[in-house]
């Protein structure tokens, strides 16, 4: 009996296992087609705003490949149905950088302005532009021009990248302001070395001591890393002198001499701060004399001064007396505020500062009436 009756369950359960083998093939072909996101994430809305068609029929969408998805190490985020969207459902994707993303100020000349420009031909003529332009609506037509909103220039280029050269032109221009403002909105200072370079030279550019040695060192390996390493190894002493940290300042300087680079006059002058020695300077023919006395020569200011070493020196007390066109423009704002300046420095200053828009008219006027300049009477 028991082998009649196993004989008639034999085909229930080889249909058993055909059905499971049929659910199982479902499960994972749809499993898969989970793992892979589609490639267009972005909403209409969004695909409007920023010029690129919108996508009506979803389920013709591409996928990404699964081997690709898997092995991608940039960052995957879940997010939900945006404003706009036609699909309710919740969809995976990959971010870009936001740096490089359509991310200005304001609207400006649109969002087609670079579409099919070269990253390489865009930055070198920017780099031909002049510092100093003659009508302020021609500088204002500039600012607007990189306050603009507008797409990424096609391809790279060594030595910078997009984001970097539109906060470095704002640099050439005075305008600090414009490259804080665009690092609230992207956080590229953690991401970017050459970024984080014009966001520490633009917070040592307005006196903020404090905010540029909260400015992350790029990490090894970074691309930039090796272009910027002696400005953030300048940095690093800076803040440690800053801070009164001379014993760490002396170390560092020892530890790191080729990493500093060739700025011989940086380092001489932070091995004395260091030390807590009074640094004293001179001109070359002091130094000529000193050496035919066998003496300590003095240190002579170079001719045109870098951001780290103005800090220096503004922390060293010394006296600017260089001609203003031979500072960069971003630094007006820091030499405007410091009384251990002379008269004719900070007032020079003041007036370039308030020309570039890092100062108002009303602390012009008041640092004009706090200026001691009974010298002059």
């Amino acid at each position: 009996m028991f082998e009649h009756a196993a004989r008639n369950l034999r085909p229930f359960k080889w249909a058993s296992l055909w059905v499971g083998a049929a659910i199982f093939v479902v499960v994972s072909a749809q499993a898969q087609n989970a793992m892979r996101a589609p490639l267009n994430i972005v909403p209409p809305a969004m695909q409007q705003a920023i010029g690129q068609p919108v996508t009506k029929n979803n389920a013709t969408d591409k996928l990404a490949p699964r081997v690709a998805a898997r092995q991608s190490k940039r960052a995957v985020r879940a997010v939900s149905a945006a404003p706009g969207s036609e699909s309710g459902i919740v969809q995976v994707g990959q971010l870009g950088a936001l740096q490089d993303a359509p991310i200005g100020l304001e609207t400006g000349y649109g969002s087609n302005l670079w579409r099919g420009a070269r990253l390489a031909f865009i930055v070198g003529q920017m780099a031909r532009l002049p510092e100093e332009l003659p009508l302020a609506a021609l500088r204002e037509a500039e600012l607007k021009l990189h306050r603009s909103t507008t797409a990424v220039p096609v391809g790279t280029v060594d030595g910078t990248s997009w984001y970097a050269a539109r906060l470095t032109r704002f640099l050439a221009l005075g305008d600090t302001a414009s490259v804080l403002a665009l690092e609230a909105l992207t956080g590229a200072v953690s991401s970017d070395p050459y970024a984080a370079r014009a966001i520490a030279q633009a917070n040592l550019g307005r006196g903020a001591g404090e905010a540029a040695c909260a400015v992350p060192a790029p990490r090894r390996g970074t691309r930039g890393y090796a272009d910027t390493l002696s400005f953030f190894m300048q940095l690093l002493v800076y803040c440690q002198l800053r801070a009164g940290e001379f014993e760490k300042a002396g170390l560092t300087l020892q530890l790191n001499e080729k990493s500093l680079g060739a700025d011989k006059f940086y380092r001489e002058l932070a091995f004395l701060m260091a030390a807590q020695a009074t640094p004293e300077f001179g001109t070359v023919a002091d130094v000529e004399a000193a050496k035919a006395a066998a003496q300590e020569p003095p240190l002579v200011v170079p001719s045109v001064l870098t951001p780290t070493q103005l800090a220096l020196l503004q922390l060293a007390g010394y006296g600017i007396t260089a001609p203003l066109d031979q500072v960069p423009p971003y630094f007006m704002q820091a030499l405007a505020e410091d009384y251990a300046q002379p008269p004719l420095t900070q007032l020079g200053a003041a007036l370039a500062a308030m020309r570039h828009g890092s100062l108002t008219a009303e602390r012009f006027s008041q640092l004009s009436q706090l200026v001691d300049l009974t010298a002059f009477q």
